[in-house]
């Protein structure tokens, strides 16, 4: 089924680079649509600049109502889980540390009392700056793997190192799912990303 007509017992959303990312609203319809790294001097993006114009980034107040039409028209016995990104000081992230802080405040007050609503905040995985892989929205493999089990003791499974491995590497595979469609195969960050995945999962690269 899609994401609302299916029969889904748990629903796992991440918040931390959707909010960052800036709306572009339709001049003449006012549709709204999400458009990260928007350059407006690439020649191929003309015809968006006529047609759309920035109206900023996802305010936390947005995005409750987002939650708040999730949570209505999800099936009923479905649970929401939202992943809130890190507020520590990394540097050269300072804005995006600051901006979680304001963020994270209002989404967990939002959940609040929502029984269908669920929070993983990151920063309850984070114990130093050691944990970040060069960005405030990278982590280290262990930080990964503690997300894992997070994620089984919110749906009560297992948390112990069987099932918590199993929730590890299916984040991975997702993770490597969309980068193989957002980036081509034969470009520089591709490779990086693919190197990271066989790292990360121990599984080798046959293309070697």
């Amino acid at each position: 089924g899609s994401f609302f007509s299916g029969d889904y017992d748990f629903i796992f959303l991440s918040a931390l680079i959707e909010p960052l990312r800036e709306i572009y609203r339709n001049k003449e319809n006012g549709v709204k649509v999400v458009f990260s790294e928007y350059c407006p001097e690439h020649k191929t993006l003309d015809a968006f600049k006529k047609k759309y114009e920035c109206i900023g980034i996802t305010s936390p107040e947005q995005y409750t109502v987002f939650l708040d039409k999730c949570l209505k028209w999800l099936n009923p016995k479905t649970t929401l889980c939202i992943i809130l990104g890190s507020t520590f000081e990394y540097p050269g992230c300072e804005f995006q540390s600051q901006y979680y802080q304001k963020f994270n405040k209002v989404i967990k007050n939002f959940a609040n009392g929502r029984q269908r609503l669920k929070i993983i905040e990151m920063d309850s995985l984070i114990s130093s700056e050691a944990d970040f892989d060069g960005n405030i929205n990278h982590f280290s493999s262990e930080v990964y793997y503690k997300l894992a089990q997070s994620i089984c003791k919110v749906t009560g499974r297992d948390s112990s190192t069987s099932y918590a491995q199993k929730y590890y590497i299916d984040l991975l595979v997702y993770a490597r799912g969309v980068f193989k469609k957002v980036l081509k195969q034969d470009s520089f960050p591709y490779h990086i990303c693919q190197k990271l995945y066989f790292r990360l999962t121990g599984k080798k690269d046959i293309n070697r």
